[in-house]
């Protein structure tokens, strides 16, 4: 999405490099994100979940969910389910957010135990 004050910036498009570097930029917001929020230890499979939701719906939205609070409290085991909550847009269920959602989820389970 192009931001208001970007629009005359990407008016004529951005290269691969350009693209990339907004990707890395975006992507580092949602870290920094997970990171404020959640205080308990997470795997590498819990956090990248974490970070891939937050980068879908933003700070706003892991910072008021039930599924942070259930991270924090160690109820990991839950936190799959409460992905699945965030699959609707405009009242409807949105196949692509399913997907995501449940890839996000095999992505949190994939490894409970630290390394």
């Amino acid at each position: 999405m192009v931001l208001a004050h970007e629009k005359d910036r990407f008016a004529t498009g951005i290269t691969p490099a350009e693209a990339t570097e907004l990707l890395r930029k975006d992507v580092g917001i949602a870290e920094r994100a997970v990171v404020r929020l959640i205080s308990v230890l997470l795997t590498d499979g819990q956090f990248d979940a974490l970070v891939s939701f937050t980068f879908n719906l933003g700070a706003g939205a892991l910072q008021r969910s039930t599924l942070r609070r259930k991270a924090n409290r160690g109820e990991h085991e839950s936190v799959p389910a409460e992905l699945m909550k965030w699959v609707w847009a405009a009242g409807k269920r949105i196949s692509g957010l399913i997907h995501r959602r449940e890839v996000e989820g095999a992505l949190y389970r994939s490894d409970f135990h630290l390394k």
